[in-house]
């Protein structure tokens, strides 16, 4: 038997639970109401700088539920060597139907210029041959490092982010020196055209694109997984008899002026996808909801991105942007999970 002290110590242990148990209660309350007002808050523009950087880890919202897909990230790099004759052209996009993501070329003086375009080996085959069925665009960047030693470096490098086609007369196949001259010449004097001097990339520095057409950019269309140079520029740029494909996001353009000293670079291009594969593939047993988010925050993180694409940022500014981004990311993902911002699983 309980004796009477026991019996009483008991009603005040049960007393202080139901105290307890009524402040977790209120603090639940409390936590879910403080997570609602956080998922509706629009974040600020110094946590949203780089929220369209595939090195931002987390995945880009629609207004609209899509269904499932499998986010994917790929890379390519290219190494290039500038003679102090040749003027380098760099454009970047990502075209969302296929892992082709970047082409440049080279002119020797006055000379016709020899172009390469390069794809993201692990997602350059077409549906047909084993990649995704469908998929459509999410983010991309070019990154640039010059890798010459620093007291040979130097150089004038421009940038723009293009939002809208490059008018040329001749394709890429069949560009003579003179018509290259007139593109660098045009993106060159761009208004929003950024400057720098070689020595600004002895550390990577890198761009991210944004969207130029919502409708495109939400759209899965068949992948093809590789393009050809034409076909590339055909999404970037227009010209007599040419196929105007669909251009989901800004491109990239970067010109290598001619040097006093040989010089040497490292040219990466970044990118995601919202892929969807078939049902009996690994990824397609991995697909998730693609998240979903008011339209107060997909417009701002959309518009943000498309105001910051001309400045160049390094890696080291992305991480540090991306630990101020987390908190608004957790407070809400406690209130709306998956519908708000999904975070892909660490790697």
């Amino acid at each position: 038997m309980l004796a009477l002290t026991d019996v009483k110590l008991t009603k005040a242990q049960r007393k202080a639970n139901k105290a307890a148990s009524q402040k977790g209660k209120s603090n639940g309350t409390l936590a879910k109401k403080a997570g609602k007002k956080a998922s509706e808050k629009v974040p600020d523009e110094s946590v949203m700088l780089h929220h369209m950087s595939p090195h931002f880890n987390t995945l880009i919202p629609t207004l609209t539920h899509q269904g499932r897909a499998f986010p994917y990230t790929g890379c390519v790099r290219a190494d290039i060597t500038q003679g102090v004759l040749d003027t380098i052209l760099i454009a970047a996009t990502n075209v969302g139907i296929a892992g082709t993501v970047f082409s440049f070329a080279i002119a020797n003086g006055a000379g016709a210029p020899v172009f390469t375009t390069a794809t993201i080996p692990t997602i350059s085959l077409s549906d047909s041959a084993g990649g995704p069925t469908s998929a459509r665009a999410m983010k991309f960047s070019l990154g640039l490092n010059c890798t010459t030693p620093l007291l040979s470096r130097g150089g004038r490098v421009s940038v723009l982010n293009g939002q809208a086609r490059l008018r040329i007369d001749l394709p890429p196949s069949t560009m003579t020196g003179a018509v290259f001259t007139a593109v660098v010449n045009a993106i060159r004097g761009m208004p929003n055209t950024q400057i720098y001097d070689n020595s600004h990339f002895g550390e990577t520095r890198e761009m991210s694109g944004s969207v130029v057409d919502s409708v495109t950019y939400e759209d899965f269309e068949e992948f093809v997984g590789t393009e050809s140079t034409d076909e590339f520029w055909e999404h970037i740029g227009v010209w007599p008899g040419s196929v105007r494909r669909d251009r989901p996001m800004s491109t990239s353009w970067i010109v290598l002026s001619p040097p006093a000293f040989q010089q040497t670079f490292t040219l990466s291009v970044k990118a995601s996808y919202y892929t969807r594969w078939g049902l009996a593939t690994v990824p397609g047993q991995a697909q998730i909801d693609v998240p979903t988010a008011p339209a107060g925050i997909v417009n701002r993180i959309q518009s943000y991105a498309h105001t910051m694409a001309d400045t160049l940022h390094t890696i080291t500014e992305i991480g540090a942007n991306a630990s101020q981004y987390m908190p608004h990311l957790v407070a809400a993902a406690e209130y709306v999970g998956p519908r708000l911002l999904a975070l892909p699983p660490p790697v």
